[in-house]
């Protein structure tokens, strides 16, 4: 196995368990707004560790600290639409809709990185946002009648995908470490800034401190997001734009996975519809996202 493939599916496997991590955090003990906030501060721990390994993060251009500082506020930014999505809906409808992400990099990468589309990747195109469709949509009467969690869900991927495509960009003339410096610094700086402007420091403190037991939840919440964004970030370093982001969603069935086992064994610390023609539908939804994902990746 190539090191661009290790990284490639390990990011979507922590992002799979962050997926169901994310769902009991926001429906048991934090709100979008708190849940949004920390998943940013603390990639101030990330910030904090990287000079460490000996690189001298001042001698970076003023296009590598502008652009990287730019795309984490992107980053930053896809957590409100995402975690009131997941307040909406079940996390095995949720995650899966990362996939649109895959196809606007696809887009984007084209028109700004030059890289080429064919047939596999227009086919590809067709069966993630078919399944994307499905997947996000109750019934099949309504399928073609995407609903809040849908659109909702676009908005987080279109700023996914803008920050993932200048990340790729940087990597052409800066190193992993330099990027995922300046790119953290703006995800955490960000996070910081809207707490402080809203007003609502001394609530978030106060909410984060009673989370009592659910505090290591939170806790490998975060490391699970944070060395899954930095797996991402090597396999996008080693490999094109498109097919990294292809790959990466095949988180979305990862928390499929999860979240019915998770149904099953353990119904009193997550709950999803487990009946047979939800889980057909879904099982169908996510077969087409990853057949589509593969067509774009050859």
């Amino acid at each position: 196995m190539s090191l661009w493939l290790f990284f490639a599916l390990v990011a979507p496997l922590l992002f799979g368990v962050g997926g169901v991590l994310d769902k009991f955090m926001r429906d048991r003990h934090l709100s979008t707004f708190n849940l949004s906030i920390v998943t940013g501060i603390s990639w101030f721990w990330v910030v904090a560790l990287l000079p460490f390994i000996g690189f001298d993060f001042g001698a970076a251009s003023v296009v590598v600290v502008l652009a990287g500082f730019f795309a984490g506020v992107l980053l930053f930014a896809n957590g409100f639409p995402y975690f009131h999505a997941l307040s909406l809906e079940e996390a095995s409808r949720v995650v899966p809709l990362w996939s649109l992400s895959s196809v606007m990099v696809l887009v984007i990468a084209f028109f700004f990185l030059g890289e080429r589309l064919g047939f596999y990747d227009f086919a590809g195109f067709v069966l993630v946002v078919a399944g994307a469709f499905l997947v996000s949509s109750s019934n099949l009467v309504g399928v073609f009648r995407p609903g809040k969690v849908f659109f909702l869900m676009s908005v987080a991927c279109f700023f996914t995908s803008v920050s993932f495509v200048i990340a790729k960009w940087l990597y052409g003339f800066a190193s992993f470490w330099e990027v995922a410096f300046f790119l953290g610094l703006g995800i955490a700086v960000s996070a910081l800034v809207v707490l402080v402007v809203s007003g609502r420091s001394v609530v978030f403190v106060r909410d984060i401190f009673n989370l009592r037991k659910a505090f290591f939840v939170l806790l490998l919440r975060e490391l699970t997001l944070v060395c899954g964004m930095l797996a991402f970030g090597f396999a996008l370093m080693l490999g094109s734009a498109s097919l990294t982001s292809a790959l990466s969603e095949l988180a979305g069935f990862f928390t499929f996975v999860f979240a019915v086992f998770l149904s099953f064994r353990l119904p009193g610390f997550f709950v999803e519809r487990v009946d047979k023609k939800t889980l057909l539908t879904k099982a169908l939804a996510i077969a087409m996202i990853v057949a589509g994902v593969f067509a774009i990746s050859l």
